[in-house]
């Protein structure tokens, strides 16, 4: 199968899931991807996963997906301010920023948390082999709870900080651990 043809696939798949849906959400999210491109590891399930959790935080917060993706104060996450959405080149840039859109599409129009009520995810920042400041930092050393193993993408082990936990995990897709506190109750998240 020619790359031209793979990308035309490709092309049609987006479409279709862009059909279904139709919010100004979707819109927003749609005409400026550059901010899930760069979060997600390029897998179309890891990308919805992302989407989910901001509507999770928007829902919390009683705001809009928008306004969690924007660098407003109290909002925005890294990726924001990245943009590699128009320059990286070839095939496997074309597959990501396809999954991309099918997964906002997907996220914004069936109503499937594939995260089970995350507020955060951590991709290789999870890695304290990774040295970044992340999540490993952020979460992990704080206090945590893998409530399945599988989400456990780097063997560490659950943790607890003076005998508890502070977050626990609800989803691990891709190179992507999907949480939020734990045993949180209601909207507070942050």
């Amino acid at each position: 199968m020619s790359d031209d043809h793979e990308l035309r696939l490709l092309s049609d798949k987006v479409l279709r899931y862009y059909q279904k849906a139709g919010s100004q959400e979707l819109q927003y999210c749609m005409s400026d991807p550059d901010f899930f491109f760069v979060e997600s590891s390029g897998g179309e399930k890891e990308s919805q996963g992302i989407v989910n959790v901001l509507e999770n935080r928007a829902k919390a917060d009683g705001s809009t997906l928008m306004t969690q993706v924007s660098d407003k104060k109290g909002y925005g996450v890294y990726g924001v301010r990245k943009n590699t959405y128009n320059t990286e080149k070839g095939l496997p840039a074309d597959q990501k920023r396809a999954n991309v859109h099918i997964a906002i599409a997907k996220a914004l129009s069936t109503g499937t948390d594939l995260t089970n009520g995350g507020f955060f995810w951590d991709g290789k920042d999870f890695n304290p082999r990774a040295n970044v400041n992340g999540g490993y930092k952020a979460r992990y050393a704080r206090g945590y709870l893998f409530t399945n193993p599988s989400h456990d993408l780097y063997n560490l082990g659950s943790h607890q900080v003076n005998g508890t936990y502070r977050y626990q995990s609800t989803a691990a897709i891709g190179s992507t651990t999907f949480s939020r506190k734990y045993n949180q109750r209601g909207n507070n998240w942050r």
